[in-house]
């Protein structure tokens, strides 16, 4: 309705209001009438605004449509950050890893500091890729900065080292871990029943196990694999 009676009549809101509404759209799926909602924008001087511009750019990324998100980042007269990383998910997310590795190498010759969603994401691009020398520059990169201790950039500094077949640099990162959460646990466990170390996995679990953790559904999954590739009958037992 809303969507509706806003494209058939030019009605001068306040930003907000289409921000709340494309959050809908969002929320909803419904990027036809996102688009329908974008016209409207460029219809009543809207478009101009940079809330509503970053929210374009991460709605177009959720749809898939890579093209518009990069059309609507490049018109945006000030870039932060947060629209940097949001269009290199975007890319990452969609498949696109070369062009994530592009996203982030402009970012840094643009001067803007990537924060620790940036760094998780280039290192899943990474691992996608499978470049762990461009793994270890970003790695570097992370060890100067504020987000060494990051849980989910530690995260993905495992599954790119275990995933290059580094599995004893990954063993040490979450050994250097401060804390040591459920997300930190799955991804050293899957790494281990991924790479072939059943026995390890199995033992992983069961400290994860005595250290109070509750095992959720990826790491029953992981578990069950390294059961699964396991050939120490005792070890399963």
């Amino acid at each position: 309705m809303v969507l509706s009676i806003s494209h058939s009549h030019p009605i001068q809101f306040h930003h907000h209001p289409y921000v709340k509404i494309l959050n809908l759209c969002m929320d909803k799926r419904a990027y036809h009438q996102a688009r329908m909602v974008h016209e409207h924008l460029n219809a009543n001087g809207f478009y101009s605004n940079l809330h509503i511009k970053m929210k374009l750019v991460i709605l177009y990324c959720k749809a898939g449509d890579m093209k518009s998100a990069r059309e609507v980042f490049d018109e945006m007269r000030e870039r932060s950050v947060v629209s940097w990383t949001a269009l290199l998910f975007g890319y990452a997310r969609n498949g696109y890893a070369e062009e994530a590795a592009k996203m982030f190498l402009g970012m840094r010759r643009a001067g803007v500091n990537a924060n620790q969603f940036t760094y998780a994401s280039t290192l899943s691009v990474c691992t996608s890729l499978m470049a762990l020398r461009y793994g270890l520059q970003i790695q570097g990169c992370i060890h100067k900065s504020w987000f060494v201790d990051h849980s989910f950039v530690q995260c993905a500094l495992i599954e790119l080292h275990s995933k290059c077949g580094k599995m004893e640099n990954a063993c040490n990162i979450f050994g250097m871990m401060l804390i040591e959460d459920l997300v930190s646990w799955n991804s050293m466990i899957g790494a281990l029943a991924i790479r072939g170390s059943s026995n390890d996995a199995i033992v992983m679990f069961r400290l994860m196990f005595g250290d109070g953790m509750t095992p959720d559904r990826f790491t029953l999954a992981s578990v069950l694999m390294a059961y699964a590739r396991s050939k120490n009958l005792s070890t399963v037992m």
